[in-house]
């Protein structure tokens, strides 16, 4: 799917064509996570199967709020001022052919000025409006009961059912600098993928944090896949692609948190094991095709090409020694890597070969 776009696909800019188109603990089954010290691993404990699937796939470089479709865009926007009683989110369609964006309501004579409307999702049950697709269905997290689960949506926002169960919500209570009492709840990291629901339980300051699934459509409890237990652990950015799940996984080293230890790690969904892939993968990456694309930590936000068959690793942007701006993204279309600021986009195929510098309308919108 490639769609030529505005580069920032923006809130606003979905209202105005809105407007103009009215008319826990479960069983280890996986090795773990490597020991701590760097060991480099074989081509052969990756095996190729990095084919991409439409419709049972993660979209690895899409924005959280975005689902791409063959037909269009669905996005959640907040409802500031639609009316004073709704408070949450709307679900909109942007429709490629018909170029306008739609709340996604088949209710006859809806307004879409209410809480009855279809497309209306309240803050207290759905509280991070983040969607996703899989076969042909939306799925959002809903909070309800004490529970985080996944609820499903049908395409024209008719139906929603309850798919499965992830966890038990957690609750945080503390007293701010202020003197009072603030009480927040964390919400897991997700993908979908071939099946499953994977998430992990990062929590800022906890002592551990795991990789879990469920399978969707279940009612199954929430499987552990791997657990780090270590001081101020992390475990973020997962990325479905192939038959691997890949993440990011580490601790803070020191108190002041200026000191980090992150390395890129695959879940095999074939195999059941963890596999350590790349050391000191700290900001953001992306996959396509049998590559990896990050940004390097020791070469300051130089962008490297990881060929996750032969191991071999070599480095296609050479940052000069300038850090990349933090609007700065990498992603991969048509198997072609997009590195991309705000003003301007570089193309690179395969071989690491700069194939073209994009700006403005000619920009390629990674969601």
């Amino acid at each position: 799917m490639k769609k030529k776009a505005a580069y920032f696909f923006s809130v606003s800019f979905l209202y105005i064509l809105t407007a103009a188109c009215r008319e826990q603990e479960g069983s280890r089954t996986g090795n773990g996570f490597a020991d701590s010290e760097w060991e480099e691993i074989s081509s052969a404990e990756i095996e190729p199967d990095f084919d991409y699937v439409y419709q049972t796939d993660d979209q690895p470089d899409r924005s959280t709020v975005n689902v791409c479709t063959e037909n269009g865009i669905y996005t959640m926007v907040q409802t500031n001022g639609v009316s004073a009683e709704m408070s949450g989110r709307m679900l909109m369609f942007y429709d490629y052919e018909a170029d306008c964006t739609i709340p996604v309501c088949s209710k006859p004579d809806c307004g879409h000025n209410n809480t009855d409307c279809n497309a209306y999702f309240p803050q207290q049950i759905y509280p991070v409006g983040e969607i996703y697709f899989y076969e042909d269905h939306l799925f959002i997290l809903k909070e309800a009961d004490g529970y985080h689960s996944m609820e499903q949506i049908s395409l024209d926002g008719a139906e929603r059912k309850n798919s499965c169960q992830l966890y038990r919500t957690v609750t945080d209570t503390y007293v701010d600098d202020g003197g009072v009492i603030v009480t927040s709840n964390e919400y897991p990291r997700i993908i979908l993928h071939r099946g499953y629901v994977y998430f992990s339980t990062y929590y800022p300051g906890n002592e551990e944090c795991g990789l879990y699934r469920v399978k969707l459509g279940s009612n199954e409890n929430a499987e552990l896949l791997c657990m780090q237990e270590k001081k101020r652990p992390m475990l973020y950015r997962l990325k479905g692609y192939g038959r691997y799940v890949f993440f990011q996984n580490g601790n803070w080293l020191d108190e002041e948190g200026t000191s980090l230890d992150i390395s890129l790690y695959a879940w095999d969904t074939v195999e059941n094991k963890v596999i350590k892939v790349i050391k000191d993968v700290v900001r953001n990456y992306t996959v396509g095709g049998n590559y990896l694309y990050y940004f390097d930590l020791e070469n300051l936000d130089s962008v490297m090409q990881y060929n996750l068959l032969t191991g071999e690793c070599r480095m296609i942007l050479d940052s000069g020694g300038q850090e990349a701006p933090l609007e700065t993204q990498i992603f991969v279309r048509d198997g072609k890597l997009y590195y991309s600021t705000s003003s301007f986009q570089k193309v690179f195929d395969e071989e690491g070969n700069l194939e073209a510098t994009l700006k403005g309308d000619d920009m390629i919108s990674p969601y």
